[in-house]
């Protein structure tokens, strides 16, 4: 995506977590799709390029080839330039709703692996909001409604 696409993409992010605030939210669960096969592969390429414990994975030839194709921006370690060539939409929104979330001072946690790539990105971005960030481990859909309060179908 070229800049100003990912400058939506981030901005895409904030503004929820602004809806959120202004709604009186005050934990934020960050989680992305995740289940499309180009999602499931750049996972693998950005789980493989931040080499995250826990995350880590073996290159195959699908995040071979986009790591190939990206290997001179990925090589100067610019979070930004890697989202903006890596990323994509998700990955881009769910780390503006991080960053946004420290900004005004909610808690935000990653459920699942492309929020907590964003979380990564978000640190390598902006180390200061450490503190507001934090993963949560998988949880089924009806522990995440007790924990909200929803009650009824999710979609």
């Amino acid at each position: 995506m070229d800049g100003h696409q990912l400058d939506r993409a981030l901005s895409a992010g904030r503004q929820a977590v602004e809806r959120a605030k202004l709604e009186g939210v005050a934990l934020l669960l960050a989680q992305g799709g995740g289940t499309g096969t180009g999602a499931q592969i750049t996972n693998r390429a950005w789980r493989h390029l931040l080499n995250a414990g826990g995350l880590g994975e073996r290159e195959d030839p699908d995040t071979a080839l986009i790591l190939a194709r990206h290997a001179e921006t990925l090589e100067w370690a610019d979070p930004y330039q890697a989202l903006r060539c890596l990323g994509g939409f998700e990955h881009a929104a769910l780390v503006g709703s991080a960053l946004a979330a420290a900004q005004l001072g909610l808690a935000w946690r990653a459920v699942g692996t492309s929020a907590r790539i964003a979380m990564l990105l978000a640190l390598r971005l902006n180390p200061s909001v450490r503190a507001w960030l934090g993963v949560t481990p998988a949880m089924p859909l009806s522990t995440i409604r007790g924990l909200i309060g929803i009650n009824g179908d999710v979609t």
